[in-house]
């Protein structure tokens, strides 16, 4: 598997702190990923969402998917278009790293590293996160 993911801090094969670990630590405790040696604080839903695209990579996961695992809980979830604005919040926190999340047309999300993103074909589509700008309210 490409990426690691965890519930704990330290590693869970060797025990050292996972923000000195290479690759790809999620942490649902801490609300944070650990990326290429660097810690990336995320919202609650942020690290769900994150989590579940490390545990499927290098699969795709539909909307659907990452709704019911977000939402599993709640006897309303909000409008699927909440998962949209989760993805560009994370790419935008991606941006400095080796990760990147594609966008696969018609099938979902996908979480991989940036040096492999031409290994997959025409219907993956690769967004960079919105810098900003006039109007953009950001």
């Amino acid at each position: 598997m490409l990426l690691s993911t965890s519930t704990a801090v330290a590693c869970p094969v060797c025990g050292h702190d996972a923000a000195d670990r290479k690759g790809f630590v999620v942490s649902l405790e801490d609300n944070a990923a650990y990326v290429d040696g660097m810690t990336i604080q995320l919202g609650g839903k942020q690290a769900e969402l994150m989590f579940v695209l490390a545990e499927n990579s290098p699969r795709a996961v539909t909307r659907e998917t990452l709704m019911g695992e977000l939402y599993i809980h709640y006897a309303d979830e909000p409008d699927q278009s909440i998962i949209g604005v989760f993805v560009c919040a994370l790419r935008r926190k991606l941006a400095g790293t080796s990760y990147m999340i594609m966008t696969v047309w018609g099938k979902g999300y996908r979480l991989c590293r940036r040096d492999e993103a031409w290994r997959f074909p025409i219907g993956y589509r690769h967004h960079e996160p919105h810098r900003g700008g006039e109007g953009s309210g950001l």
